[in-house]
Formats: structure tokens, sequence, C-alpha cells
């Protein structure tokens, strides 16, 4: 359990960091290995942006990693409990990738040349 516990808290920072680089992550929150990310248009106004969460699991998929099932604008992660940190980090550099993707598609501007060098 305490394993599952660092795991959490790795996550949720690292998640953190990915939403100081991409202006799409309105929120992140969670609690041990279940955690969520709020995709919005404008952080200001936390326009709900419907279409990322079901866009970033696609573009998660193609590069192997199934995220838990995207609800709305809603993107929810539970890791297994006894997962390796060095899975964490790959699953990490898998999702900042896939938001970046889906930030050039819905023409936003991303930081994920930023995020990348600091996993």
């Amino acid at each position: 359990m305490e394993l599952a516990v660092e795991n959490g808290n790795y996550l949720l920072e690292k998640l953190k960091e990915l939403k100081g680089a991409h202006p799409i992550i309105g929120d992140v929150r969670g609690k041990g290995c279940l955690l969520g990310m709020e995709f919005v248009w404008d952080r200001e106004t936390k326009k709900p942006f419907v279409e990322a969460a079901s866009e970033i699991y696609a573009e998660c998929h193609k590069r192997k990693l199934i995220p838990g099932v995207p609800v709305v604008h809603l993107l929810r992660l539970a890791p297994q409990l006894t997962i390796r940190r060095e899975m964490l980090d790959i699953a990490v550099a898998i999702l900042d990738e896939s938001i970046g993707k889906v930030e050039e598609k819905f023409g936003m501007k991303g930081g994920r040349e930023k995020m990348r060098a600091n996993v």
C-alpha cells in the first residue's frame, strides 16, 4: 500500500509539471493511484475542452499507452498499484507528446519542448 501512495504522489507531481507546460490542462487532481486531468479551452474561463480527452486518449493509444477511459473533458488515470517508476516516467512522456499533438491539431500553443527537458 505504501508503494501505491508513493507512486500516486510521484505521478501527481509529474502531471502538475505537465499542467505547467500545456495550456489545455485546466486541473490535475487525485489521491493515491487514482488521478484525473481536466482539459479546458481557457484556464481563466474554465470552458471545458470536450474533444480533448478522447483525442488525447487516441494519441496515447497510438503510442501503446492506454490511459483511463475519457469522460467528457476529463481523462482518468489509474495505474496498477505496483507499477515501477520507470514505467510512470514513460507514461508521462507519452502523455506529454500526445497532449502536444492535440494542441497542435487545434492550433493551441503548447510547452511540450520545455516539459520534455524535465522528463
